[in-house]
């Protein structure tokens, strides 16, 4: 049976992660509806191009690492800091990659403009490898609150800078920039409430260790991203950037009350 104070946390955790998936869905679904109003559906399509690279390339980088160090029973420190050194230097790279490839990239959709907007948010790469290892110990230790406050809190200042640039005509630009800020003023908070900080130090065994149960969960990563984002890929090479831009509003809406439902008892668990 699952001792008090356990069930207690878990049931507190899950409270708290259905909180952090309702507000921060809510508020990002009300930004998305505003942004919809204010842009064209062209401006959405473009980001849907830039963004199913950078997703993909993020993925990679995290190679599941992140699950890794939350259910690792036998956690010691230099886990900590060789997942850390390990989802930076791959993280580094997939921006690097991202970078070099963004003409092709550009090229295959038949859109120049798409390769402007990957190398603008070729950065979030290398910002989500910079937060995760401070994300994964919050989750380890069940303080979904922290959580939950800090990135409803990114998502307020993000959606509000977006609305404020789309309403004084930067177009696509508006939705870069909210997705860029929303990860900055996270990596700001998450590494300003944790008290783990990284030390220079790098083990080849503790990176066997992690990586080993890592290199399953990137599998799932990996076959969940293409089941959900495949079909962006193919609608932007196949029918251009305006028809995906109103596929991927339509798409948004819907995948927004799946992720409410599953988010939230799903991290937990």
């Amino acid at each position: 049976m699952t001792p008090p104070p356990l069930r207690k946390a878990t049931l507190f955790g899950a409270f708290w992660m259905l909180t952090q998936k309702l507000g921060v869905q809510a508020s990002t679904l009300i930004v998305f509806v505003i942004l919809a109003r204010m842009l064209d559906a062209r401006d959405f399509g473009l980001m849907a191009m830039a963004n199913v690279i950078i997703l993909f390339l993020s993925v990679l980088a995290a190679q599941g690492l992140t699950s890794a160090i939350i259910q690792r029973q036998d956690l010691e420190k230099a886990h900590l800091d060789t997942a850390f050194w390990l989802n930076l230097m791959v993280g580094s790279d997939m921006c690097l990659i991202t970078i070099a490839t963004a003409p092709w990239l550009a090229k295959l959709y038949q859109e120049p403009d798409v390769a402007i907007l990957i190398w603008a948010l070729s950065g979030n790469i290398v910002l989500e490898s910079l937060v995760s290892v401070q994300n994964s110990i919050l989750q380890r230790r069940l303080e979904f609150r922290r959580i939950a406050m800090r990135k409803l809190l990114a998502e307020l200042i993000a959606g509000a800078t977006g609305i404020t640039l789309a309403y004084s005509g930067f177009g696509v630009w508006s939705l870069v920039v909210r997705a860029t800020l929303s990860l900055f003023i996270q990596m700001l908070v998450f590494w300003w409430v944790t008290d783990w900080r990284p030390r220079l130090a790098f083990s080849m065994q503790h990176a066997k260790d992690i990586f080993g149960y890592g290199i399953n969960v990137l599998g799932v990563n990996v076959l969940n991203f293409c089941s959900r984002q495949l079909d962006d890929l193919l609608v932007g090479i196949f029918l251009g950037a305006t028809v995906l831009g109103q596929y991927s509003i339509a798409k948004r809406l819907v995948l927004t009350a799946v992720d409410l439902i599953r988010g939230g008892i799903g991290s937990v668990a």
